[in-house]
């Protein structure tokens, strides 16, 4: 017989202390929260194990990388993102080297959808010469 333990994680370390909180329910049973946009550069994915707002803030964090093992939902996140900034102005630039089947459901909204290793190295040059020509940043000199 299989039993299930409720999930625990550590929320403060100090020496000589472990703090340790255990869930007896599963907070992510029902849908906490919706994908939506809070503002330029921030938006709503979901929610936290405890129920909080999982929210990606790009002025804080601009890049981010989504990696995982099989059905860990990598695909989830990044349609709830897609999903959040979909009624925004973003600029939406999809690299996807599966041969675009990913990004298939969402083509609408992407600007430009990549499927290439050379549509990659030209989208990276473009968004490179934007970044050179905004006011005010200091970009290393290219070699």
């Amino acid at each position: 017989m299989k039993t299930s333990l409720p999930p625990c994680q550590a929320l403060w370390e100090q020496p000589g202390f472990l703090e340790i909180s255990v869930l007896r329910r599963d907070p992510l049973r029902r849908v906490l929260e919706r994908p939506r946009a809070l503002g330029t550069g921030r938006i709503v994915v979901g929610a936290t194990e405890t129920g909080v707002p999982l929210v990606l803030d790009f002025r804080e964090q601009p890049h981010w990388l989504v990696s995982g093992a099989t059905d860990s939902g990598k695909s989830s996140l990044i349609a709830a993102g897609l999903s959040a900034l979909a009624p925004t102005s973003a600029v939406l630039i999809s690299w996807d080297l599966k041969f675009g089947i990913e990004a298939e459901p969402f083509r609408p909204r992407f600007t430009d959808v990549v499927t290439t290793a050379a549509g990659v190295a030209h989208w990276c040059q473009r968004l490179l010469a934007l970044a050179e020509s905004l006011p005010g940043r200091a970009w290393p000199e290219r070699r």
